[in-house]
């Protein structure tokens, strides 16, 4: 895909010009803390548990879990005020572990990913395979809020309060969009839903799948322009509609284009997974049901994304 390969290329320049974005801690992560002149953190090393807080002696538990080192040293700055007089704090990763994520849906190897930490959302999807033709325009991010919360616009708590959900532009990650190619951590879920489809076969200048965005509707006339327009072979006249009607079953809906275009009839509103069929010369009407049987049977064509 062109994305992937624009996106990689922008995150290699981030990496060599030194705008790579810093590292923040998860669950699994183990960090040393010393403070100067306390035998208590005298090779004191703990490491960030599931819920994502680590147990230091004097404060205790303490969320450690989607902050940096430099905020972790921070935090532990400020609790140590009360025992320590200017505590003198020095915070280092002793071990990274591999992060669990798991990526779902319309992706080429969907299932649990072993990520190394620092790994982009749009790395982890290239690892996963790609994104498939059918994609929907998004994807979903849902991270346990012990990670702390997502840092992108939109990101909202679930029902349960115990994860935190974002859905971010797959155009935007494509794009090399670093304001939400966020790194990803340890049990992130990344769900890319399918896209709703419709379907133009026939006499016209671009045959295949156009992927519809998320509550969009096309008319058959949009439909035809996004197929480019008819070829000069086409009877417009007799084109049609298959619709789905009850499970494993479709209605003929006849589509006169002619009319259509000339105002002499309503335009049709299309619906998700409808067919329309543009017949031509009837030397092509065999290879034309062909193809209505296999998009019936398992879906087919080119997947057309309209950004």
């Amino acid at each position: 895909m062109r994305g992937i390969g624009l996106l990689l290329a922008v995150a290699l320049l981030q990496i060599a010009s030194g705008q790579e974005q810093p590292y923040v801690l998860g669950a699994g992560d183990a960090v040393s803390v010393q403070v100067m002149n306390v035998d208590e953190f005298t090779g004191k090393t703990a490491r960030i548990d599931d819920s994502g807080s680590i147990i230091l002696p004097m404060i205790g538990r303490l969320q450690a879990a989607g902050l940096t080192v430099a905020e972790l040293t921070t935090a532990i700055t400020g609790k140590l005020t009360t025992y320590v007089v200017k505590p003198d704090v020095a915070v280092a990763i002793v071990e990274r572990r591999m992060q669990p994520v798991t990526v779902s849906g319309a992706v080429k190897t969907p299932g649990v990913l072993n990520v190394p930490p620092g790994k982009t959302l749009f790395e982890v999807l290239a690892m996963a395979g790609g994104i498939l033709p059918d994609a929907g325009y998004r994807v979903r991010l849902t991270r346990r809020v012990s990670n702390g919360e997502i840092p992108v616009a939109g990101a909202h708590p679930d029902g349960s309060g115990q994860y935190s959900v974002a859905d971010i532009s797959l155009k935007g990650l494509e794009e090399g969009s670093s304001a939400e190619n966020i790194p990803v951590m340890s049990n992130d879920f990344l769900s890319v839903p399918r896209a709703e489809l419709i379907y133009v076969i026939g006499d016209v200048k671009r045959t295949g799948a156009f992927a519809l965005a998320e509550g969009q509707t096309v008319s058959v006339l949009q439909a035809v322009a996004m197929a480019e327009g008819t070829l000069k072979t086409a009877a417009p006249s007799k084109a049609s509609i298959k619709r789905v009607a009850g499970e494993d079953k479709r209605v003929n809906i006849p589509v006169d284009l002619d009319k259509i275009m000339k105002e002499k009839a309503p335009d049709i509103k299309m619906q998700a997974k409808d067919i329309l069929v543009v017949p031509g010369s009837a030397a092509s009407q065999g290879a034309l049901e062909k193809t209505i049987s296999t998009i019936l049977a398992i879906g087919t064509g080119t997947v057309i994304r309209l950004y």
